[in-house]
């Protein structure tokens, strides 16, 4: 993938004329999908997908495109010919961009995390004993996620890493479910057996007769599961500083009106475990770890380099 990257970064490079820049981003995975429906597998496949992401930067205005890598070196090129006319010709069409952030080379980085995974071939053997005696559904994922960015001033990024995860549910007889997330970068059979074991423990519970509770104020008790799920939401134009400036975060209180959240509530935004790469699509860098909240207060917010232009702000990369 890595090769396959650089070559064609490269040769997108080299159709570009003075004046003109490009950044180049790339995505792809190879991986491997098994769908299990009571406990059998009713579906399995291997993926491999690639897909290069451009940002074209001409006579003060910004275009974006894309294409499919196809694996065939001449059809690939031809690609991104095509993609590179279609934004020079729209560059002359559309307005200047009033906060256009131009590419730089502040150095490149290389990145791969082994990992102790699970190979494709034993991932059957492993995956269905502990699910055996019970109505089990769910999806396997598992394999390797590549990340590059490269730019016409000579910088690139490469980013490589491996992961699993088994999503699913557990269901009873009457049609209540207990789910299930088991994921991570080191395979442990152990831990995969101990995890399904507590959720079949779960499973017991929930073919209880179910309590009537009356209306009132309780205590309650929320799982891991329904943590990430509550965590998601701040991607939903959460803590953005342009979100934030803009009207349409849903923590503008924080901000405007000085609400606060529990003090014994903080989060960061934090690349130290490699799970994911720290440059993003522009190819800026980020820190190890940015706070965002600490103790229920706003500390920072993300702010990206055309947000820090547009607001007169310190850019953190976002």
């Amino acid at each position: 993938m890595e090769s396959i990257f650089k070559k064609t970064s490269e040769s997108l490079f080299s159709y570009l004329i003075e004046n003109e820049f490009l950044v180049v981003s790339f995505e792809a995975e190879s991986s491997q999908f098994i769908r299990f429906n009571n406990a059998l597998i009713r579906q399995t496949g291997l993926v491999d997908d690639a897909t290069i992401g451009l940002k074209y930067i001409a006579n003060g205005r910004t275009c974006h495109g894309s294409f499919t890598i196809s694996g065939q070196e001449t059809v690939d090129i031809k690609r991104a010919k095509n993609e590179i006319e279609r934004m020079r010709f729209e560059s002359k069409e559309i307005p200047e961009d009033p906060f256009l952030v131009l590419p730089n080379n502040s150095g490149s980085s290389h990145q791969i995390k082994k990992v102790n995974s699970l190979p494709f071939n034993n991932a059957v053997d492993a995956l269905t004993p502990a699910m055996q005696g019970m109505d089990f559904v769910g999806i396997w994922v598992n394999g390797k996620m590549f990340r590059g960015n490269a730019n016409s001033l000579g910088q690139i990024h490469w980013f490589e890493t491996e992961s699993f995860c088994i999503d699913y549910s557990l269901v009873t007889p009457s049609h209540q479910m207990v789910k299930g997330c088991y994921a991570g970068n080191d395979w442990d059979q152990n831990e995969y057996e101990k995890y399904v074991d507590t959720s079949k423990n779960k499973l017991a519970i929930m073919d209880r007769k179910p309590v009537k509770v009356e209306t009132g104020e309780y205590r309650t008790w929320f799982e891991a599961a329904a943590v990430a799920d509550f965590l998601g939401m701040f991607s939903w134009n959460g803590i953005s500083e342009a979100c934030l400036r803009q009207g349409c975060s849903g923590f503008g209180r924080m901000r405007h009106e000085d609400v606060r959240l529990s003090p014994k509530f903080s989060i960061s935004e934090d690349f130290s475990q490699g799970f994911c790469p720290k440059f993003n699509s522009n190819g800026e860098v980020s820190n190890d770890s940015l706070l965002l909240i600490r103790e229920g207060n706003l500390e920072n917010t993300l702010v990206s380099s055309r947000s820090a232009k547009e607001y007169d702000l310190d850019s953190n990369y976002a």
